[in-house]
């Protein structure tokens, strides 16, 4: 990284901590390097604040939250405002469901269906919360999610 000045990294939350510690171990104090923005999947971390910070502190840069499933690809991503995850509206319709009756809900399940080809519908298996607040910068339909720890599950906030 430091031969080649990387400013982005991009990883699990858990490899980026990983990494902080090996870097120590070999001399290097991965904050002096060029790297700025850090981005992270595959597992909830860069949007629980104590993960969050743990790695802006450790790398000297901003950490982004960015989710997707296998079976759907890369649905959602969090802007410069750090306040959640924004579901990529022009490529997936989200809803949130009561996982029982699978009526419209405020609380419930996050279903996805996306608008390729060809169209899944998929749960994304999280408890999720609606709240439909928009960044002050966001493009039209961008939705505000958030991945928040709860006590026996990941959870989300849109």
């Amino acid at each position: 990284m430091e031969k080649l000045a990387a400013t982005a990294l991009v990883c699990t939350p858990s490899y980026a901590l990983h990494l902080l510690e090996v870097a120590r171990e070999h001399g290097v104090e991965p904050a002096k390097l060029p790297v700025r923005v850090t981005v992270h999947a595959g597992e909830p971390g860069a949007g629980i604040p104590a993960v969050r910070a743990r790695i802006e502190e450790g790398w000297g840069a901003r950490a982004y939250d960015h989710a997707g499933m296998t079976e759907m690809g890369a649905y959602g991503y969090e802007c410069a405002e750090q306040a959640g995850l924004h579901v990529n509206e022009s490529e997936f319709i989200a809803e949130i469901i009561d996982p029982v009756s699978e009526a419209p809900a405020q609380e419930g399940e996050l279903v996805l269906t996306n608008l390729g080809a060809p169209a899944r519908r998929r749960s994304a298996t999280a408890p999720a919360i609606v709240s439909v607040s928009r960044a002050r910068r966001a493009r039209a339909g961008a939705r505000s999610c958030a991945w928040r720890a709860a006590s026996s599950a990941v959870s989300t906030t849109c």
